[in-house]
């Protein structure tokens, strides 16, 4: 056999090892000479298909041997995105500590931090932030990844992204629609989760004072409830107030005309109820509007 045929086989044989989940081959391989950035049809190296495939230590021993943890296969995705793709978070961790490009962008402008909110991978999610990945990183389409959160991934990835960087709610696709109008797109369910997420936090009246215009670590620069239009104001207040916001407890910062009059007629509506500001969760639901 031919030097370069050998070579060939070990490299083959390598990444079958590797997307089979062998550490042992793998190893093997590895000490027998194969190239740890050899690549197969699709442009993929073992790294690409170890990362894939959750193959945690085949990923680890490959770090090891200096395998480029940036290659990119040919649809320019690095093996860190097709981790975050799988939500494979503990490898995404151990890719992230060896040097991969965080907000690195495939053929599509797509950053791993699109691909696991797309996929609803909350974990992954928590991860990539953590590794200092963009929140508001827009694909070729304009989308950022809470776009893709609120049309495929679930409110828990939702919360995710708003709560741990603050995702930029008024960012605009190439389409002119921001993330809450592309959850009303998806489906009434898909809406009303994401109004749930925003009220929720709205609701945690234990972070109040952290509620400040332009100083709320959680939603990001700028009062969330300032930025948005009067339609979502109402909709948001009106699952938030009941149970938690009057003008009394509201916080100055949050002041705003809209805001202001969503919670004058909820006060109306539900009389005192409102305007009672409760320091415990008492388990049970807000009093049901009489209007």
């Amino acid at each position: 056999m031919k030097p370069e045929e050998k070579q060939a086989k070990l490299n083959q044989e390598l990444l079958d090892a590797a997307e089979n989940g062998n550490i042992a081959e793998v190893e093997r391989l590895i000490v027998a000479g194969a190239m740890v950035d050899a690549v197969n049809e699709y442009g993929q190296t073992p790294l690409h298909l170890a990362a894939w495939n959750g193959h945690t230590d085949i990923v680890s021993a490959l770090i090891v041997v200096r395998a480029d943890v940036n290659a990119v296969d040919e649809d320019v995705q690095t093996p860190l995105h097709l981790a975050a793709i799988n939500g494979h978070t503990a490898i995404v961790e151990s890719l992230l500590k060896a040097g991969a490009d965080v907000n690195a962008k495939d053929a599509g402008g797509k950053t791993p931090l699109h691909l696991t909110a797309w996929n609803g991978h909350t974990d992954t999610v928590n991860a990539l932030l953590a590794g200092k990945a963009n929140v508001n990183a827009q694909d070729t389409y304009g989308q950022t990844p809470l776009h893709l959160a609120a049309k495929y991934g679930g409110s828990k990835t939702l919360e995710a992204l708003i709560i741990a960087k603050g995702a930029d709610l008024n960012i605009k696709d190439n389409e002119g629609k921001t993330a809450l109008d592309i959850a009303k797109d998806v489906s009434d369910t898909f809406y009303n989760k994401f109004i749930d997420v925003l009220a929720n936090l709205i609701n945690e009246t234990s972070k109040a004072e952290t509620f400040a215009m332009g100083n709320h670590p959680r939603l990001g620069q700028g009062s969330l409830l300032h930025s948005l239009d009067t339609y979502l104001i109402k909709e948001i207040v009106n699952k938030a107030a009941p149970a938690r916001m009057t003008l009394g407890n509201i916080p100055e910062g949050l002041h705003h005309k809209a805001v202001e009059k969503q919670l004058e007629e909820l006060q109306k509506n539900v009389g005192p109820h409102a305007s009672k500001v409760t320091k415990e969760r008492s388990g049970t639901p807000p009093p049901p509007s009489r209007g």
